[in-house]
């Protein structure tokens, strides 16, 4: 059976840490900052004193929902929650201004209850029928798709303003809920405690047996497992066995210290272990278990001081561990968690900002669900996240494989959300979900000007409806400076007409030995072509440079890149001077290439065996690209030769025009003349043919001379 308590987030005194006056009054506060209970444990004695004290196992709190108030002004900051028996098909969380939730594990869904009062309580009937759901003046029943409000009798007390009911808690058969609070008067200056009985259709006010001046209320409500009695939790404790109030705890007030060998309960909260036998109470600084006799202080935050309060506490359905969660106060003001595993007190990591005021576990014991000011968390196991990342050590212009494993439990997680970050930056590719709860991503690591150790973390994210919360892991890698790549750039000629080609010859090394394999990109801004590159070995490489069209002599600027992977780029400029024709000029631009596979001819002499009056003598070779070219000639007509050992003589008539800047090129295809040795055995067969048929030579004689 759940049990639960309803406290809210209460204001405090001006000249104490906490004034009891003013938690009665209910005026609220605002928690501003995070602390983890860890981060007390100079603060606290008990926390700083205590060596069993530890980081507990892989449960986690993590934020399900967080609404500003700026947008959710009557969200949640007192609530309540409660999980729908037998199948926690989804739970019901209330807050103030009549604000209830719907939430099934996964989506969040705002319902309408016809009411704005402030909502601090809510449970189930254990059929799951219907839940019961109290606040300030109001009882009311939800059975899963409307709301029912509930008539509560007049108190006998006709100076009575109000009551906040806080508290409830249906008997485990389901027979009747027990519904506790405060009734206040007088401007909410004075209260008493007060409690009902909700027997399914009518509430029944109770008497409870008070001595005189009694000024305090309760909060909280438990029963035993087995039914036999529940016990009441606030300003003090009580146990209702079914017919008696029995006030087994008196109320001690804060202001004077307690003489008695008696626990010394305020704002108390009261949860029973799944099998009865142990109770856990929070009391004033304190923390108790109770057996039903006897009452054993098992935490102590502080004797002299409220520096902390516990707003809840749960055991786990089935199971042996409890959660209690409350606020820090002082100021500053933050969440407070701790676990208890029947042994040991632990502090689970969290992320929550603000003050958690209420647990409510699922009856699978799988996670609690836990309200607080204005934020819904979850207590769950965590994802198990394992990563790698390959390799351990690179430069900063190499990628790393990173490589992460996620388990729920014992099964791997497919379609699990991952994020990674990196402490030095860096940037990482969409991970890809390779299947079996492995997942990968490639990492591109910033660049350094020394070694740098970088720490990579993964984090993992389930679907609500798993009930795993995020898990994470960290990973460290070396990344060091790349080398960067040396480039020089030479051009032969270093000066050509416009129009003209020029050879680019580019060397690429690491300041040390030659850089095989790299990719150049060469530009020119003022115009120009560049052939494919061509990769001469040993960091060598070429191209050529088609000039572009000038008017007047021009430095062409040629903006030259290296890169490779591992490597940070290197670059270098190369200056080209262009000139314009000359008057009555023009260039001549001549392929030489072999027939039928037009390859290029290396090389091939070209002479020219006429040439307009004026121009000298213009004979020379074919680049390795079968090119040449005359560049700055006198305008006419010219007849070239091209001519290379085993090839036939070509003739070729050109006619250049004046001011012409980009000539023609001109292809000169060579025929392959026919070889000396098929030219002889043609004449040596049929010479022999010739005598064979005179001298009548056997045929094997003539084969043999063959």
């Amino acid at each position: 059976m759940k049990q639960k308590i309803s406290i809210g987030f209460e204001a405090f005194a001006k000249k104490r840490v906490m004034s009891r006056r003013n938690l009665r009054n209910g005026r609220t506060i605002t928690v501003f900052t995070l602390l983890f209970l860890s981060a007390f444990a100079s603060y606290f004695p008990f926390l700083s004193e205590c060596s069993s004290v530890r980081s507990y196992g892989n449960y986690t709190i993590n934020v399900i929902r967080n609404d500003s108030p700026d947008i959710y002004a009557s969200f949640v900051d007192r609530g309540d929650a409660a999980w729908r028996p037998p199948d926690d098909s989804y739970a019901l969380i209330v807050g103030n201004n009549g604000v209830v939730w719907k939430f099934d594990g996964t989506t969040f869904w705002a319902l309408l209850t016809g009411t704005a009062s402030n909502l601090y309580g809510v449970d189930w009937k254990p059929d799951g029928s219907y839940a019961l759901i109290v606040g300030e003046d109001t009882v009311m029943k939800f059975n899963g798709t409307a709301f029912e409000s509930i008539p509560v009798p007049p108190d006998p007390d006709p100076n009575v303003d109000w009551t906040r009911w806080y508290g409830v808690d249906w008997k485990p058969d389901g027979s009747y809920a027990l519904i506790v609070g405060s009734k206040h008067w007088d401007g909410s200056s004075h209260l008493q405690p007060t409690a009902a009985i909700f027997n399914g259709t009518h509430v029944l006010l109770q008497n409870l047996p008070l001595p005189a001046q009694y000024d305090w209320g309760l909060i909280d409500v438990a029963w035993k497992p087995d039914g036999s009695y529940a016990l009441i939790a606030g300003d003090g404790m009580w146990k209702f066995d079914g017919q008696y109030f029995d006030n087994i705890v008196p109320y001690d007030d804060y202001d004077t210290e307690p003489t008695r060998n008696m626990p010394h309960l305020a704002n108390s909260a009261v949860s029973w272990r799944y099998d009865g036998l142990v109770a856990l109470v929070t009391g004033h600084s304190r923390l108790y278990r109770y057996d039903g006799a006897v009452w054993t202080v098992i935490m102590t935050i502080s004797e002299v001081a409220w520096p902390a309060i516990f707003t809840s506490v749960r055991w786990q359905p089935g199971g042996t561990q409890a959660l209690i969660v409350g606020m820090t106060v002082g100021p500053p003001y933050g969440p407070l968690a701790v676990v208890f595993d029947g042994t040991e007190f632990s502090t689970p990591p969290s992320e929550s900002t603000k003050a958690l005021l209420e647990i409510s576990w699922r009856s699978d014991g799988l996670y609690a669900t836990v309200t607080g000011n204005r934020e819904i968390s979850r207590f769950a196991p965590s994802l198990s996240v394992d990563l790698s990342v390959e390799p351990v050590g690179l430069y900063s212009a190499e990628t790393a494989t990173v490589r992460v494993h996620v388990d729920a439990g014992n099964d791997p997680l497919e379609g699990a959300g991952i994020m990674l970050s990196s402490d030095r930056g860096g940037t990482f590719s969409l991970p890809t979900d390779d299947g079996n709860g492995n997942y990968s991503a490639v990492y591109n690591p910033p660049a350094v000007d020394q070694p740098k150790v970088v720490t990579i973390t993964a984090t993992a994210l389930a679907a609500l409806g798993v009930g795993y919360n995020k898990g994470s892991a960290s990973f460290q890698i070396t990344v060091s400076p790349s080398p960067t790549l040396v480039v020089s750039a030479s051009s032969i000629p270093g000066t050509c007409y416009s129009g003209g080609r020029v050879s680019v010859y580019m060397s690429v090394n690491d300041g040390m030995n030659p850089v095989l394999g790299a990719s150049i990109s060469l530009t020119s801004l003022s115009g120009g072509t560049f052939s494919n590159l061509t990769e001469e070995g040993n960091g060598q490489y070429s191209c050529i440079f088609s000039s572009p069209s000038v008017i007047a002599p021009a430095s062409i600027e040629i903006s030259i890149t290296a890169s490779k992977y591992r490597y940070e780029p290197g670059s270098t400029k190369l200056h080209v001077t262009v000139k314009p024709l000359e008057p009555g000029r023009g260039s001549l631009h001549i392929f030489v290439k072999t027939g039928a596979s037009q390859d290029p001819v290396m090389g091939a002499l070209l002479v020219f065996t006429s040439t307009p009056s004026g121009q000298p003598s213009l004979n020379t070779t074919t680049d390795k690209n079968g090119f040449a070219q005359f560049e700055n000639i006198v305008a006419g007509t010219y007849l070239v030769q091209a001519s290379e050992e085993g090839f036939l003589v070509q003739n070729k008539s050109e006619t250049i025009l004046a001011g012409q800047i980009t000539a023609d090129t001109i292809t000169v295809i060579m025929i392959p003349e026919f070889s000396g040795w098929l030219i002889l055995v043609l004449f040596m067969t049929i010479t022999l043919s010739v005598i064979a048929l005179k001298k009548r030579i056997p045929k094997i004689q003539l084969l043999r001379a063959l």
